[in-house]
C-alpha cells in the first residue's frame, strides 16, 4: 500500500552543466517512470527544487552560479 498517492510519478530532478550528461539522464530516467526536469546551472536547480518538490534530486558537485 503506497504512503503518498501512486498514481503520482516520482520526480526527479537532474542538475548539471553538461547538457550531454543532464539531458542522457532525462532520457533514461523518463522511460524507467519517473518525471524528470533538467537545470543546467546551480541557481537554476535551487529555483527549481522550490517551485516544483522533486522526491530526488541528483546534482554535479560543481556547476557555475551555484555548487551541488
Amino acid at each position: 500500500m503506497c504512503a503518498t498517492d501512486c498514481s503520482k510519478k516520482p520526480r526527479v530532478l537532474v542538475a548539471d552543466d553538461e547538457k550531454v550528461i543532464a539531458d542522457t539522464l532525462k532520457l533514461i530516467l523518463a522511460g524507467a517512470g519517473y518525471d524528470v526536469a533538467v537545470a543546467y546551472d546551480g541557481i537554476a536547480a535551487l529555483e527549481t527544487a522550490k517551485e516544483w518538490s522533486p522526491d530526488l534530486f541528483l546534482s554535479d558537485v560543481f556547476m557555475p552560479g551555484l555548487s551541488g
